[in-house]
């Protein structure tokens, strides 16, 4: 038979998955998507041993958290809930967290705020942000923990209403900073494959700034009137994954998608 990469487009593989899910969901008698709960002992992988304990089940689909100098886990949900886990003992949702847009990758993935607390007290955030009845775009911002509440926010990245689309995949996102103190954020292609390439568009890229939000020092395209100056990387899926290699300093990103993994100096 011909593959379906032949047979279909890609709007018919996508529905194509989505009705062998509702086939199964509907045959096993509960949601094929349920995850297997995670019982509290010792777990021998190929290389380790890992001791699990549970600290709460009481999440709607937690995706980032941040540990704050105190001990404290800053926590975030999909529908735009960020919590304080301290040992054990749940925080209602904090207040000042902004809107997030929660539909498909917007809400499954990313568009819950994503934290990441810096040396200097800032918590670095990304979601899904709304605009029209059903446009929607990665914004990034920073603000300050006080007491039960995030307070001084600053706007990081957001985009001009051309970038905000009805499309709801890829919106990334991940953050980590350099020995300098800059800030790496990832922005998904948002199903928009050929912005990747394109280095006046904000997607499909890593970008890299300085704390503040401002273009960094030594960018590749910093000063070329044909790209975005905050453009580290171009050509991107949807990246979800950005760590540092402990020996060579390299940084390494992972892709959710066709591509495995990149890496740059």
């Amino acid at each position: 038979m011909p593959s379906f990469r032949d047979a279909f487009s890609e709007g018919q593989i996508r529905e194509l998955v989505a009705l062998i899910r509702t086939r199964a969901e509907r045959a096993k008698g509960a949601p094929a998507t349920r995850a297997t709960p995670v019982v509290d002992g010792v777990v021998a992988s190929a290389r380790h041993r890992i001791r699990i304990e549970t600290l709460t089940d009481q999440l709607e689909t937690p995706w980032g958290l941040a540990v704050l100098p105190d001990g404290r886990v800053l926590v975030s949900e999909r529908p735009g809930r960020l919590r304080i886990l301290d040992h054990g003992k749940l925080s209602p949702p904090l207040e000042g967290v902004p809107k997030v847009w929660v539909r498909r990758d917007g809400g499954s993935s990313m568009s819950k705020c994503i934290p990441r607390f810096s040396e200097n007290g800032w918590v670095y955030l990304s979601y899904a942000e709304q605009k029209g009845d059903t446009e929607s775009m990665t914004v990034v911002m920073r603000a300050r923990l006080s007491g039960h509440a995030l307070v001084d926010h600053v706007t990081i990245a957001r985009w001009p209403d051309q970038w905000y689309w009805a499309s709801n995949v890829h919106y990334g996102s991940r953050f980590t900073f350099d020995r300098d103190g800059n800030l790496y954020f990832s922005i998904g292609d948002r199903g928009h494959a050929d912005g990747a390439q394109d280095l006046n568009a904000p997607n499909g890229k890593i970008h890299r700034v300085t704390a503040d939000g401002a273009p960094a020092p030594g960018n590749p395209f910093l000063g070329r009137d044909d790209a975005l100056a905050s453009v580290w990387s171009h050509g991107n899926r949807n990246p979800e994954g950005l760590a540092w290699h402990p020996i060579t300093g390299e940084l390494w990103e992972t892709e959710h998608g066709h591509a495995a993994a990149t890496r740059s100096t």
